[in-house]
């Protein structure tokens, strides 16, 4: 019998790879001598590329040190008139505010507390002021020379600073004056300084500060050394600094000034790199160091090349370098070239075996047939095999191998066949239970693996049963609900029945399941499989959840109608005790001399306040008010309540964190100030019996909302309580602080957070806290952004759409920030409405009288006697078709609204404060709807 293997490959293969080899083998050994010549070109080109490169970028960095080193009086000038330019108009506007209520030595006083504690420039700078007399009114930094004539007070170079600055403000009422003076804690006074000095005129002062020109010079080489220190230049390429003498700097993206030196840093072959890099940088054009390195990435030695240059005024050596090994991946690209160019030759001396093969090929052919004949012969068995049941006759086949096969294929096709009748059985009694049940059913394997789900578990999955198969829990659940798959899963494989009911957040969502796993097949006393059952029992559990809450909230909205109601009642006639007992405690303590009644009228003065305080957050508790808006800024807002709340604020650190260029936001400036207020008494109170009170204030924006931070360091609130803080009458001061976290005469009314939240709610914002006991609190407060206009996306979706244009359309709204946007978006691209304005019902009723009108965008609180819901039944008496879109926030008119919508399908209503988009949406909705009918 022939064998296929000597006959296919023995002679043919032998004979074709001697003569390639030997016709190969000249022809390599003329071009690798050729390319040998060619690498040590390349490489001198390299090195002298890298050299210009090294240099360029070098130069560049030091044209930029150079330049902020020039900036440093430029910036230090700025800074100083900047900060003399605030400390002014914060005691012009002192002055302004008091001048026709206190005396000047008080308001003096009051200018001299507000900048005093003031510090900037890294707590470097501070003010001063001085009168035309010399006499020292402010001196920050040393307090103790308030009071004393400065006129004798000499620089240490003899300068009479402060007659200079006087004859500097009587010449121009403000300039820059330089001097030497000694810095704090320092007994060498040689220290230049550049301060600046303005003309207060009410007081006839001059208030200034002063900077040291070597501080703004520190800042400046570390923002210097911030920039340089991350620049990078094509793949490896990066930058390192040090100082003369060997103290480090920065290198390959680190900082690493103030760490040891490394002067006597030597390569390995015993060049001492930073010695000549030190010598090289201090030529004109600084100079070049050969060394040899490790790279970051290799052990291996390789050799470097540095340029390095000098700034002498900072005692800087700034410097690149690059490893010279570079050009070797360079030679291994030209290395490639000529491999392509082995191939190609490989093509020409194919040409000139092909006269050799061809003698091989007439050889092979007729014993190709032969092959092509019985792989015919399997093809078609094969193929027909696939379709039915069919066998092979070995008597076609020529070949020992073939027969064989032949052989093997016979006894496949009888066991496929036996083994398929067997699984057809089993399968559909298999299908008919599990596909017909109604809970989940799995079988795993040893590796954790799904083998069998039934329709009602990949329905679950919302995919296909093949999806699953094959898959571990670790690719089907997130890696929590993975691991708790798998606890049960250990269970199961060590023998144990698992029956239990547990719950899993899946996409977000809470589920419940009863889950019922036991072992399926055991071999060699190991559980081979598993195999489970599982129930979805989420419904059930989500109707007991929502029977109990119902009973709760039903309760709970009883207690607090109760108490609104008690509230509403009782608020204004104890609003008018108060004022009597007030008026007449403020008019006693006028004339009143002996101290123990003084004190006692200040004792009843004190709590008509805390009482007038209580009243007031029971009434806004008790008012269902819908706001008044206006666009107001966030931050000024927050200063706002800063000033006014002086007196509480006393003793306390505030640190400002404010947002720059945070848009406006649409709200009622009285409820925010509310709002404000008592988030600011809360903290105060938390801070009562702290060492170091400090409140931190942040203003952000956060994707379409702007957002507020106060954080204090108070006492905090324990975890137990910080689900029930906005409750209505929920506090912890007074009788219930059994901690002692507050002050003994601070109490609480209960209801100041509450309205907080109230007030947030109505203008759709949300409110977080995040609070540790004994370590402080921070309240979140995130109101949404109402543009002013349609931004380019929103018009581009309402594009989309289709929009309702040309139409002419009734704005009935009183609050000018309001209708003058909605007037805005309507009469511009792409709505392009006529729009007419009603700021009252008595006009609005006059113009739907006079006009047609497509469509009236309706506010439900209107001033005078005539509401929204007025005009909508007289528009309702007169037109049932027109379309009415209600825009309110009040609560009464959200109930009663519902009931409107459900009979009248040409109405909708949108929630104060509303998008554009929104605001647009709606009313082409209701013209969509007007058209259609």
């Amino acid at each position: 019998m022939v064998s296929i293997k000597k006959l296919l490959l023995q002679n043919m293969l032998l004979i074709t790879f001697i003569s390639f080899a030997a016709l190969y083998l000249l022809w390599i050994q003329n071009e690798y001598t050729a390319f040998k010549e060619d690498s040590a070109a390349i490489k001198d080109k390299f090195v002298e590329k890298e050299k210009e490169r090294l240099k360029s970028e070098v130069q560049n960095v030091l044209e930029y040190v150079r330049y902020m080193r020039h900036q440093t009086e430029k910036r230090l000038r700025m800074s100083i008139q900047d900060r003399v330019d605030e400390a002014c108009a914060v005691a012009m506007n002192i002055h302004a505010e008091n001048k026709d209520i206190k005396s000047g030595d008080e308001i003096k006083k009051m200018i001299k507390d507000a900048l005093r504690p003031i510090r900037f420039s890294r707590g470097r700078g501070y003010y001063f002021a001085f009168n035309m007399d010399g006499i020292e009114q402010l001196f920050a930094d040393r307090p103790e020379m308030e009071g004393k004539n400065m006129l004798e007070v000499r620089g240490a170079r003899g300068e009479f600073v402060v007659p200079d600055m006087i004859a500097l403000l009587k010449a121009e009422g403000k300039g820059f004056y330089s001097y030497t003076w000694s810095k704090p804690g320092e007994t060498s006074p040689e220290h230049m300084k550049i301060a600046y000095v303005k003309y207060f005129e009410p007081y006839g002062w001059g208030i200034g500060t002063g900077e040291y020109v070597e501080d703004v010079e520190k800042e400046i080489q570390e923002e210097v050394l911030e920039r340089i220190a991350t620049l990078r230049f094509e793949k490896e390429g990066y930058f390192f600094g040090s100082v003369y003498g060997g103290r480090p700097l920065f290198t390959n993206g680190k900082i690493t000034k103030g760490t040891k030196t490394v002067w006597d840093l030597t390569d390995p072959r015993g060049t001492k790199i930073i010695q000549e890099q030190n010598k090289a940088a201090k030529a004109p054009e600084g100079g070049f160091v050969s060394y040899f390195w490790e790279k970051l990435d290799s052990e291996t030695l390789s050799p470097k090349l540095s340029y390095v240059a000098s700034i002498p005024e900072w005692e800087w050596i700034i410097g690149a370098g690059v490893y010279l090994d570079t050009a070797d991946e360079n030679i291994l690209l030209k290395e490639k070239d000529l491999y392509k160019e082995f191939l190609r030759q490989a093509g020409l001396y194919f040409m000139v075996m092909a006269v050799m093969s061809f003698l091989v090929f007439l050889w092979t052919r007729y014993q190709a047939h032969k092959i092509r004949s019985g792989i015919r012969l399997f093809s078609n068995f094969f193929e027909t095999a696939s379709l039915k049941e069919t066998a092979i006759d070995p008597g076609y086949l020529q070949f020992e191998e073939f027969k064989d096969i032949a052989v093997f294929a016979n006894q496949m096709i009888q066991k496929r066949t036996e083994a398929l009748q067997d699984l057809e059985k089993s399968e559909k009694k298999y299908s008919a239970i599990t596909n017909s049940a109604q809970d989940a059913i799995f079988c795993k394997d040893g590796n954790r693996r799904y083998t069998f789900v039934n329709p009602a578990m990949a329905a679950f999955f919302h995919c296909s049963r093949e999806d699953l198969i094959g898959k571990t829990p670790e690719q089907v659940f997130d890696p929590v609900n993975a691991v708790i798959i798998n606890e049960v899963d250990d269970r199961t494989f060590s023998g144990e029945r698992v029956s239990e009911i547990r719950s899993l957040l899946i996409n977000g969502k809470e589920f419940t399941f009863h889950t019922i796993q036991v072992p399926l097949d055991i071999v060699d006393g190991k559980v081979a499989s598993i195999s489970g059952i599982v129930r979805d029992m989420t419904a059930q559990r989500d109707i007991e959840k929502e029977r109990i809450r119902a009973e709760q909230r039903s309760v709970e909205q009883e207690k607090h109608a109760l108490v609104g109601r008690i509230a509403g009642k009782i608020s204004h006639d104890f609003n008018n005790i108060l004022g009597v007992i007030m008026g007449h405690s403020e008019l006693a303590l006028m004339t009143c001399k002996e101290e123990e009644t003084k004190k006692s009228l200040e004792l009843i003065h004190g709590q008509t306040l805390r009482g007038r305080n209580l009243t007031r957050n029971l009434i806004a508790f008790a008012r269902d008010q819908e706001p008044r808006q206006e666009y107001i800024r966030i931050n000024e807002k927050i200063e706002l309540v800063v000033n006014l709340m002086k007196k509480e604020m006393e003793g306390i650190a505030l640190v400002k964190e404010f947002g720059v260029n945070l848009p406006d936001i649409l709200a009622d400036p009285g409820m925010m100030e509310h709002a404000m207020v008592n988030l600011f008494q809360n903290a105060a109170h938390a801070l009562g019996t702290r060492a170091h009170p400090r409140i931190a204030l942040r203003t952000y924006i956060s994707g379409d909302q702007v957002c507020f931070e106060m954080e204090d360091n108070g006492c905090g609130i324990p975890k137990e309580h910080l689900d029930v803080i906005f409750d209505p009458s929920f506090t912890l001061k007074g009788r219930r602080d059994t901690a002692g976290s507050y002050g003994k005469d601070i109490k609480g009314t209960g209801y100041g957070l509450s309205n907080v939240k109230k007030y947030i709610d109505q203008h759709r914002g949300s409110i977080r806290v995040r609070s540790e006991f004994g370590t402080g609190t921070c309240f979140t407060v995130c109101l949404p952004v109402i543009e002013k206009n349609l931004t380019e996306d929103e018009k581009e979706n309402i594009r989309k759409s289709g929009p309702q244009t040309g139409k002419h359309i009734l704005i009935v709204e009183d609050e000018p920030a309001i209708f003058d946007v909605q007037r805005r978006v309507l009469t511009e691209d792409p709505c392009c409405h006529t729009v007419d304005i009603a700021q009252n019902g008595r006009t609005a009723l006059d113009l739907l009288d006079r006009n047609h009108y497509d469509l009236v965008s309706l506010d439900y609180m209107l001033p005078g006697n005539i509401t929204g819901m007025d005009i909508y039944r007289h528009l309702r008496e007169t037109n049932q078709g027109l379309p009415i879109l209600f825009i309110s926030g009040n609560i009464e008119f959200l109930e009663s609204v519902k009931e409107l919508k459900s009979n009248d399908a040409r109405l909708d209503h949108l929630s104060k404060p509303c998008r554009n988009q929104e605001y647009i949406e709606r009313i082409n909705g209701l013209l969509e709807r007007a058209g259609q009918s």
